[in-house]
Order: C-alpha cells, then sequence, then structure tokens
C-alpha cells in the first residue's frame, strides 16, 4: 500500500471591523487539503427595532475571563453545568470574545480542519463529525471522531427585553428567533469556491434531533454532498488503490455491490477520469486518472455502489414568512423555521447549538484553494416586543 507524510499548515487568527467575527485558517494534511480561510459570523438585531430588545449570550462549561464590559456573567444562572455569559442588549460578539469561548472549550481558534458529518438526513440520524480518510483507514466507513480542536461549536443563549428601555431582569417569553440571512463569499474576487464547503449543524434541542439539521450557507437550495468516492489522496495522479491493486472507495457505500461492480485490469490511456462527477477537468484530490493494470471504477459502476449521501439546508428551506405590511416574521404552518424560542421555564433564555466546520467531501475542497479566503456572516432577527407581552 503507498504512504504519503502528512503536512500541516496554520496560519494567523486576523480581525476584522464587524459585528462579531470569528476568523480562522484551514489545516491538515495536504492529502485531505488544506488552504488558508477566514470566516466571519456576524450578528444583526431584530426585524423592527434591530438589535435594541435581542441580547445574545453564550452559555460554557468552563469559566472564561472577559474583559470588563465586554460580556457579564449572569451569576443566577450558573447550573452546575453551564456559565452563561451575555452581551449588552443589543450588541454583538467580537472577534476576541468568540475566540476566548473556543480556547476556554477547546475547540479550533484559529484554524479549521476538513472533516465530514457521514451521511446524514434530517430526522433519521444522529450528527457526528468524523476525521478526514486516509490510505490507512480506506475500503471500509470511516468512524474516527473528529476532535473538538479541527471545528468550531458555539452554545448560543438569547434573551429578548420587553422594550429597549426595560431592566436587564424583565425579558419576554415565547419569543422566536430567526436566522434570516447568511451569506457565504470568496473575500476577494480571484479567491476561488473554497467558501462553498462550509457547513453548519443546527442543533436546536437538547434530547429531540427530528429538528436539527445541516445548514449550507451558500447554497441556493437544499442538496446533498456525496460522502463516499475514489480519491487521489497520494497525490501522484491515479487514484488510489490497495495491495491487491483495486481502487480504493473512501467513505460510505454499499460493500458488498462494489466489490462486484470493479472492473478489472485498467489498460486505458493516461488521462483525466471525473468519476466522481465534479465537473473539474483538472487534476485534484477529486479528479485523476486510473493506473495502468488496476481493477478499476468507471463513473458508471461506482454510480452503483450506493455512495451515501448527507442532506443539508438552504436559507430558502429555513426563512421565516415575512408580513409586507408590518414586516412581522411567522413560521410557516406545521413547519417551524426559528432556530430557538424563548421559554418562560428557563429563564425566558432561547437556546440554540452550532458546529461550524468545513466538509472535507464537498469538492471545492481541493489543493488549488491553497490560501484562499472566504467570508460568512449570519443575521439573526426577532419580532418587536411590547411591556405588555
Amino acid at each position: 500500500m503507498r504512504k504519503f507524510n502528512p503536512t500541516k499548515l496554520l496560519f494567523g487568527f486576523l480581525g476584522l471591523a464587524t459585528f462579531a467575527s470569528l476568523v480562522g485558517s484551514v489545516s491538515g494534511s495536504l492529502a485531505w487539503y488544506a488552504y488558508s480561510t477566514r470566516a466571519t459570523l456576524s450578528y444583526a438585531g431584530t426585524s423592527v427595532e434591530r438589535t435594541a430588545q435581542l441580547q445574545i449570550g453564550v452559555a460554557s462549561p468552563n469559566e472564561i475571563v472577559f474583559d470588563a464590559n465586554e460580556m457579564i456573567e449572569d451569576v443566577d444562572l450558573y447550573d452546575g453545568t453551564n456559565h452563561y455569559y451575555f452581551a449588552p442588549i443589543g450588541l454583538g460578539l467580537s472577534t476576541s470574545t468568540l475566540a476566548k469561548y473556543l480556547e476556554a472549550n477547546n475547540y479550533a481558534t484559529d484554524y479549521l480542519i476538513p472533516v465530514t458529518s457521514g451521511s446524514f438526513e434530517q430526522g433519521h440520524n444522529l450528527f457526528s463529525l468524523k476525521k478526514s480518510p486516509n490510505i490507512g483507514n480506506g475500503k471500509i466507513h470511516n468512524d474516527a471522531v473528529a476532535p473538538k480542536d479541527s471545528f468550531a461549536h458555539f452554545q448560543f443563549v438569547f434573551r429578548v427585553a420587553k422594550n429597549a428601555f426595560s431592566e436587564v431582569t424583565d425579558y419576554a417569553s415565547d419569543c422566536d428567533i430567526w436566522l434570516t440571512d447568511a451569506v457565504a463569499k470568496r473575500s476577494f474576487a480571484d479567491e476561488g469556491d473554497v467558501f462553498k464547503s462550509l457547513r453548519i449543524f443546527v442543533d436546536r434541542s437538547d434530547d429531540d434531533y427530528t429538528y436539527d439539521y445541516i445548514f449550507n450557507p451558500s447554497a441556493s437550495a437544499s442538496g446533498t454532498t456525496k460522502v463516499g468516492g475514489i480519491l487521489d489522496i497520494a497525490k501522484d495522479g491515479t487514484y488510489d488503490y490497495d495491495e491487491d491493486n483495486n481502487e480504493i472507495i473512501y467513505g460510505e457505500y454499499d460493500q458488498a455491490i462494489a466489490s462486484s461492480k470493479i472492473i478489472e485490469n485498467y489498460q486505458g490511456e493516461d488521462e483525466i477520469d471525473d468519476v466522481n462527477g465534479t465537473g473539474s477537468e483538472e487534476k485534484n484530490s477529486f479528479t485523476a486518472s486510473h493506473a495502468t493494470g488496476v481493477n478499476y471504477y468507471d463513473a458508471a459502476s461506482l454510480a452503483e455502489c450506493d455512495i451515501k449521501t448527507a442532506n443539508y439546508k438552504s436559507l430558502s428551506d429555513i426563512m421565516p414568512i415575512r408580513d409586507s405590511q408590518t414586516g412581522d416574521l411567522t413560521n410557516p404552518v406545521d413547519d417551524p423555521t426559528s432556530l430557538c424560542k424563548t421559554n418562560k421555564n428557563d429563564h425566558n433564555l432561547a437556546r440554540v447549538n452550532m458546529t461550524i466546520y468545513l466538509e472535507g467531501w464537498d469538492f471545492a475542497v481541493v489543493d488549488n484553494e491553497l490560501g484562499h479566503l472566504f467570508d460568512i456572516g449570519l443575521t439573526f432577527e426577532i419580532n418587536k416586543v411590547t411591556a405588555n407581552d
């Protein structure tokens, strides 16, 4: 079996003049894709009063030391598991605030390593990030858990003041918080397509995964990502194969079917065969040629191997309905799309967990993206709340 030498590239943690910024870089072995990225997480407020009534915070298992007036701990909310820290009402979370949260809880702070969700369908299976495949763990589904320092994870909490001048203890219940805007884009015109690989897992419930989903901020419609295929991890221009001269299918697929679909003894030209259907005409980890003499897969035979997928939602799938006259937001009938709702039985808090990661099976994660940057912005909104609510 052929081997490769892993390499890691790290890039600095950079500040941005936005509401709240998460800035980092991508790191990993050059075998499963390394390049620089920049991600910004923007925070905005309400549909009527902008940020005047919405207060954002974080729940942290570990205690965090913040600067004066940066984040204030509500000590009355400490539950033995989490500390609760809040920004001043109407303000967002700064780059340094997010970095302190991530560092205190052992998540990635100045880099992201491409990982994979594996197969995922909303309401059918739990979400779990796995390490990238390599030649040593090919031929079988890789269940190795991705380390916490390869992705970012936040436990966000929200409170809604009853009006812009309310006391800090005067918060409303039954207020929905929606994600109403999300933008993922290249930072500059020549920065490539690395932004398309970004995913956010939205965990809307602590005890029921039915309503959890993967969100793709760069997608215009819901879709799927194939989480299996043949790869050139060894970076020699040909698809990887094992000691028996059989090309390796990495990721998730039906092994019994695959063993019957492999084609014997490749004797064709040394040219790119886009077996995975990337649409690319350049050699990269997803597109290569077949080595002479190996038992191989073409596009037709690989398509019959039941390659698994991860489903994701787009912004259009989770947008609330906005009244054209009043601007009020509501959930679609029988399809609550709000991220969370303030709960009078939970100190009028609303909770949502977000895991921000790079899906390594996305075709944008290739070596020629090395050094490219991307930005992501998220906007949260609520309806205006009065003192009587």
